[in-house]
């Protein structure tokens, strides 16, 4: 790299110990790199509609406060968001080189056969020359594309711009926010160099860039985010959380203000967005850096026209003016005052964030060392007529004939090609720094494609340690020597489609599902940390369907004594005057588990983004008679008529589980009732109690609804065997108590919600459409070592409505919630397959790791009842061996997540048996034991039996999502969830097969299959 003088400045970065040089000109790792690197960014400038967002996208919508900077480097995404801005950077050569044959992979071909840099002295001179060519190159024919400024970061880039005619008013020079830095921006500046200040992470940073006249200042908020999240100690971010604000957000609102009240003409940019309300957050800013699956969200999402709340311009000269600032705050910025405000979250982000700048440009070095020369130019040998003894030099011949030498002055110029360029003002970046998104990085000729989780967080080396007492949530396997060697490739795809997850880490039980403002909120358990289960906080995501999730910021955190050690399970109550309360189980300093209130810090904010705990914290502790590990999960409280509120809490003594029973007037002190409300003894811990009335005309009840004609539901989640069970009752609110309608069945012994992996489930009321809603957790049966290697762990099944069966009485329905079907295309229709017994039939249907399956089978009544089956054992989904085994009547089904030759598939089948009173019983059951060849997944099968009335036609519907497979039996009344990890069988390869294993009737199967969309949900990760 040509560089000015060196001057003797540094500044060194706590125990870091990083050196930063600063030229006279322009600040620079002492390294002497040369960087540059792509990444295509678009912006939206065109629309030309009233900020009015009804109807229209959500993209549209905020584009008329910010422009939108799509961040990617994949030149596909030009079609999909076309390109009005872009960055070149190290990672967009790296990325170039793995790529086929286009312009822009030309455009490094001609700068590695560039003839001036082979006469270069050292190997150093020729190196700087090549990577600053192939900066230029890049950037010009982006330029083409996208007509702006350039920001770039050496010094004599200037030159090799306007020799292809890019002039220096459209060059915008990156530079990392060190004193050193900001001052060389000044310098820049004062010359008119634009410049752009990268990695601001503090104030003094911010406010001391807008001094020097920086043309941009760049702040990454999701970066200082999860500074905030993992360390303590830096005043101004400890500020902002005892404020109960994000502290990057925190940051921008600040920096915004101090330019636009004091009349800087600064631009403020925001990068590291993790979620579409990161964006709304930040409306108003000048540039918002987001990324593409975030866009595609969204682009996706169209505004209701009532939406008036999500839209706001958070941030504008009115909101500056109106802010005050310390004098602290409004000093004149010199060396001594920055080096004291800058905290440890900036100085080590800062740090950081200049060691990934280094090691990237490194990179291009060490691999333009590897590829040159280029691969389509080919050496010839020329001889020399004007010496006496000739001399061979040599040529690089390309693929168009045209030759260059070490001296070729004499040789045809090539034809220059001409672009015409587009008139529109944006900007071009070209910079230096290392996106931590996707990438695509040329390894010595090999093509690898760095996954990271969607919120580019680390995985810390260690993690919380599981609690004694409670179930570490775990899935027991084999060891590591049995262990399959996932690829990035097949643990990618086992990521869901249309489930709730959030995206990264851990997550388990769904807590305080409500309706409220026109805003579905989901809470749940999330282990911020690592994708095992450790130190839980409460996540937060909000819908208008239950389908397409916003994240939120993280509801509540451990940050109080009696949450120390984790915010455990709770629910939400709605008040008479609308407005909500939280009672959640915290885990104490001293492991103690405590039931504590909590309420919204704004009841007039429709996405309850902000919490606050009571200063009377914990409100009820365990009575003395119960083990102080045994006490947690308090359930939504209905009022009795007398005035009080009631509530159940999970529990037990010795092996009896029990369901205790509070009443309160106001949420703060507590009435243990002398009698709980039921306990079943020899069936262990109850957790996740819930509570709730049916109605016997299959209308949805209020928490609170008694009458005759209510039927009340007690489900309790057994933490011995993982399973929610439940059973069918009355409740007598004189005597507080609730007794089975049929004691065999009784809580823990009889009807569960679902007979798969399905735990610590949930109902609430949703008002909004008069119907109950049931969420779940679907946990990892895999390994621990896997789901660390991938990054994420669980995800929540599908809301399901939940209703008493009319039909039986005795037994709840379950079905997905019609919002779903919004993302069927594609409809293939089946009809009357005929399967003779031992048949399978192949179904074509195209790719089938997203798909809704409604299929209906018929078989011969009277074949059936004349077959003698022999009483033997009675037969059972676990223990008669999975669909291989052949009965006289089953089993007969679907495989899904099939490969050709099946060597991996999931049978889900029917299978029609003699019952112990020699009548038939069928049964619904999934099959693991052959959805994988790899050794550390469950094989379990699941399944149990389904009540079929006279007249019924067998039905199932299964909901496949990539390694999720739902699956309702006869409308809902059995239901069956089951994880599996294919090896095989995955994207195009997965298949479906009807099947017919029974050995005496044959059986006609009518099917509607339908593929899948995709939600926005799965992208976004939940931020603190």
């Amino acid at each position: 790299m040509s560089t000015a003088s060196l001057t003797s400045s540094s500044i060194f970065l706590q125990d870091r110990r990083t050196r930063f040089s600063v030229p006279s000109v322009f600040p620079v790792a002492a390294f002497t790199s040369r960087r540059s690197f792509t990444q295509i960014r678009a912006s939206f400038t065109d629309f030309t509609a009233s900020p009015n967002t009804g109807g229209r996208t959500e993209l549209d919508a905020l584009s008329h406060y910010s422009e939108v900077v799509p961040d990617t480097v994949v030149f596909d995404d030009f079609e999909r968001f076309p390109p009005t801005a872009a960055t070149v950077s190290s990672s967009l050569l790296l990325g170039i080189c793995s790529l086929p044959d286009t312009t822009f992979k030309g455009a490094v071909d001609t700068a590695l056969a560039a003839k001036e840099c082979y006469g270069l002295g050292t190997p150093d001179a020729r190196m700087t020359c090549f990577v600053n060519k192939a900066l230029v190159n890049v950037g010009g024919e982006l330029s083409k594309l996208v007509p702006g400024r350039v920001s770039t970061e050496v010094e004599n880039l200037l030159q090799l711009y306007n020799s292809i005619d890019v002039p220096a008013e459209r060059l915008l020079f990156k530079i990392p926010a060190t004193w050193q830095g900001i001052e060389a921006a000044r310098l820049l500046e004062s010359e008119g160099i634009q410049t752009h200040l990268t990695f601001v992470y503090s104030f003094c940073q911010a406010a001391a860039a807008a001094q020097a006249g920086a043309s941009v200042i760049q702040i990454f908020v999701g970066r200082l985010r999860d500074w905030a999240r993992n360390h303590s100690g830096d005043p101004e971010v400890e500020a902002a959380l005892k404020r109960g604000e994000d502290p990057g957000l925190a940051l921008v609102t600040k920096a915004y203000n101090y330019i636009h009240k004091y009349g800087h003409k600064s631009k403020l940019m925001v990068a590291s967005i993790r979620n579409k309300q990161d964006v709304f957050n930040v409306l108003g800013v000048d540039y918002i850096i987001t990324p593409l699956k975030i866009l595609q969200a969204l682009k996706e999402s169209v505004t209701p026209d009532d939406d008036k709340y999500t839209f706001v311009k958070r941030l504008s000269s009115q909101s500056a003016a109106a802010y005050n600032f310390t004098d602290e705050e409004l000093v004149k910025w010199d060396q001594l005052s920055f080096a004291s405000g800058m905290g440890p979250a900036a100085l080590e982000l800062l740090a950081s964030g200049m060691d990934g700048y280094s090691n990237q440009a490194k990179r291009v070095e060490e691999l333009f060392g590897k590829i040159w020369p280029p691969p389509n130019y080919t050496f010839a040998h020329s001889t020399s007529s004007d010496v006496e003894n000739p001399i061979h030099v040599p040529l690089l011949v390309d693929d168009h004939g045209y030759v260059a030498s070490l001296d070729a002055s004499d040789q045809p110029s090539r034809p220059q090609e001409t672009n015409q360029q587009p008139s529109k003002p944006v900007l071009l970046f070209i910079s230096g720094l290392l996106s931590i998104g996707l990438l695509v990085v040329l390894i010595v000729g090999n093509v690898h494609i760095e996954t990271s989780h969607n919120c580019d967080v680390p995985l810390p080396d260690r993690r919380d340690p599981i609690e004694q007492g409670v179930s570490g949530k775990s899935f027991g396997l084999p060891d590591d020597a049995h262990s399959f060697s996932w690829t990035d490739h097949i643990l990618s795809w086992q990521a869901p489609a249309f489930h709730f997850s959030p995206g990264k880490n851990w997550m388990n039980d769904p807590n305080g599902p409500v309706y409220y403002k026109g805003w579905y909120h989901l809470f749940y358990q999330y282990s911020p940390k690592a994708p095992v289960w450790g130190l839980i906080v409460w996540g937060h995501a909000v819908s208008r369907d239950m389908v397409h999730w916003r994240h939120l910021p993280i509801a509540m955190e451990t940050d109080q004594w009696y949450d120390a050690n984790g915010v455990w399970t709770g629910s939400t109550t709605i008040l008479p005057n609308n407005e909500l309360v939280v009672l959640y189980t915290g885990l104490t300093n001293e492991s103690v588990q405590v039931q504590n209130l909590a309420y919204p810090a704004n009841p007039s904010d429709p996405l309850l983004v902000n919490w606050v705990k009571d200063l009377g914290n914990p409100v009820l502790v365990p009575p003395k008679w119960i083990n102080k590990k045994d006490f947690r999960d308090p359930t939504t409280a209905w009022l009795t008529r007398q005035g009080k509120w009631r509530m159940v809490i999970g529990s037990k003594v010795n092996r009896t589980g029990i369901a205790l029973l509070y009443d309160t007037k106001d949420f703060k002190s507590y009435e243990l009732q002398d009698t709980s409300l039921h306990q079943v003894a020899g069936t262990g811990m109850w957790e996740c109690v819930d509570f709730y009335p049916v109605s016997k005309n299959e209308s949805a009840l209020d928490t609170g609804t008694i009458g005759p004609d209510v039927k009340h539901v007690l489900k309790a989640s057994m933490d011995d065997d993982r399973s929610d069970y439940y059973a069918i009752g009355n409740y007598n609110p004189k005597t507080g108590k609730w007794v089975p309608d049929n004691p065999k069945i009784d809580v823990g012994y009889g009807l569960r919600y679902d007979y798969g992996t399905y735990y610590a489930s949930k109902t609430f009321y949703d008002q909004n459409k008069n119907r109950r809603i049931l969420w779940s957790w679907i946990k990892e049966t895999d390994s621990e070592n896997t789901d660390i290697k991938k990054g994420w762990a669980s995800l929540m099944a599908i809301p399901r409505i939940v209703a008493l069966d009319p039909l039986t009485g005795s037994n709840l329905l379950q079905w997905p919630i019609e919002e779903l079907d919004k993302l069927r295309s594609n409809l293939k229709e089946f009809n009357e397959v005929k399967l003779e017994p031992g048949s399978l039939v192949p179904l074509n249907v195209g790719p089938t790791s997203q798909v809704d399956i409604m299929v209906e089978f018929e078989l011969d009544k009277k074949v059936a009842n004349s077959l003698r089956l022999g009483s033997g054992v009675p037969y059972n989904c676990a223990g008669h061996g999975g669909a291989g085994v052949r009965g006289a009547l089953g089993p007969f089904g679907l495989s899904v997540l099939a490969n050709k030759n099946l060597t991996e598939h999931t049978p889900t089948y029917f299978y029609i048996a003699k019952g112990a009173h020699g009548d038939l019983d069928t049964f619904f059951c999934i099959d693991q034991s052959r959805s994988s060849i790899a050794k550390d997944v469950d094989k379990s099968i699941y399944g149990s039996t389904v009540p079929v009335l006279k007249g019924e036609k067998l039905s199932m519907r299964i909901l496949v999502d990539h390694s999720i497979v739902e699956g309702y039996a006869q409308g809902g009344r059995t239901c069956v969830t089951s994880r599996v990890y294919p090896t095989k069988a995955i994207n195009d390869d997965a298949q479906l097969f009807l099947f017919n294993n029974a050995t005496n009737v044959t059986v006609r199967a009518s099917l509607k299959i339908w593929q899948m969309g995709h939600t926005s949900n799965n992208n976004n990760c939940p931020e603190s």
